[in-house]
């Protein structure tokens, strides 16, 4: 009686080992980056889900669409990022094998809009302010190109680190000598002001 049962729970394991998809051992979700500004395309690729199977993508609680892996259980989508309602947020994507409810990959992205902060504001000319930025994706480098009617003066700020493209730097944007006035400056990643 006792080889008999061996031999039955023995089954029952082989069964249930085989009954639980293989995908659900090796699911993976990631993105083509890990920082994005509102509307960027965000390209994200699966791995380990059903063959041939639906897979729902999801975001902030919300199914933001559906898929198809492929026939090697790869899955690929891509998105536009949203519109932010705060300048820096993190959002989690999760895609669910539609065969398997319970088989799903997940990565979190970081979302910033595009700023600059520049300190203190009472500061004399000639003074170092400190300059912080994030969001410029189009460049390495920033600039700031300072405007006095027809006259344009290009000062670069430094370069641009991290998944989100962020600087936090001091620099002198005035001369000690500078008139008072009206001044315009702009940031950007392109060495001329144009």
């Amino acid at each position: 009686m006792r080889p008999a049962r061996r031999t039955a729970g023995l089954l029952l394991i082989a069964w249930l080992a085989m009954a639980a998809p293989a995908a659900a051992q090796g699911m993976f979700l990631d993105s083509d980056r890990r920082c994005y500004a509102p509307h960027q395309p965000i390209d994200l690729t699966g791995y380990g889900f059903t063959p041939d199977g639906e897979v729902a993508l999801i975001g902030g609680g919300l199914t933001l669409g559906y898929g198809f892996a492929d026939y090697d259980g790869i899955f690929r989508a891509e998105m536009r990022a949203p519109a932010l309602p705060f300048p820096l947020a993190e959002l989690r994507l999760t895609a669910v094998d539609q065969t398997y409810r319970l088989n799903r990959a997940s990565t979190t992205v970081r979302l910033t809009s595009v700023a600059v902060r520049v300190g203190p504001r009472d500061a004399a000319p000639g003074e170092p302010l400190r300059i912080r930025a994030r969001g410029f994706f189009d460049g390495r480098v920033l600039y700031a190109h300072v405007r006095r009617g027809e006259r344009v003066r290009n000062v670069r700020i430094g370069r641009l680190r991290g998944a989100c493209r962020r600087l936090s730097v001091t620099r002198r944007l005035f001369g000690a000598d500078a008139r008072p006035g009206t001044y315009r400056v702009h940031f950007d990643t392109v060495r001329r002001y144009a």
